[in-house]
């Protein structure tokens, strides 16, 4: 293995529990959240996820769709978990795209923001190198929330910017949601 692919193994690992942490919390006594329901009945893991998502994350966004979106080429995206990662050929910069789950923690910059016409939340890291987006989707769509993110980007390159032309891109290629 190279030391590039190497380095983007934590990277995308950090991604992927960045993700699961997202989706646990406290409830007002600080006690941790109920799991849920179908991961403690079945204790099985699925290809796509239902406790998460119906949607199989890398039906999301292609390699070409997040070209079109930020200029960069991606390899075709790897299902981790819940996401599908993506990554640039000499691992620059990841990317990564799922549905349901809300991912912009509160440790990040965060911001309200709009993906086309839908209302989202955007998380910076401080040092600016990364972005999380959760776009909120319509009471018609299978789940609650369109997720991207852009890590190991350049400041300059406005990671926001681009994890929200990525959400513009997938929300506009997929028909698993009605806008």
């Amino acid at each position: 293995m190279s030391n590039a692919a190497r380095s983007v193994v934590p990277t995308l690992g950090a991604l992927a529990l960045i993700a699961v942490l997202g989706a646990c919390g406290q409830d007002e006594s600080g006690q941790a959240g109920a799991q849920p329901t179908g991961a403690q009945e079945t204790g099985a893991t699925s290809a796509t996820h239902p406790e998460v998502s119906p949607i199989d994350p890398c039906d999301l966004a292609t390699a070409a769709d997040l070209r079109d979106a930020t200029g960069a080429d991606f390899t075709e995206g790897m299902e981790l978990g819940p996401d599908c990662s993506f990554a640039t050929a000499d691992y620059s910069m990841t990317a990564t795209v799922s549905s349901g789950l809300e991912t912009v923690a509160d440790h990040l910059d965060t911001e309200q923001t709009t993906v086309g016409e839908l209302d989202a939340v955007q998380g910076a890291a401080p040092d600016g190198t990364q972005c999380l987006v959760d776009v909120t989707l319509g009471p018609d769509a299978p789940v609650d929330t369109l997720n991207t993110s852009i890590t190991d980007a350049a400041p300059d390159d406005k990671p926001c910017d681009l994890a929200k032309k990525i959400a513009e891109k997938a929300l506009t290629n997929n028909a698993h949601w009605s806008r």
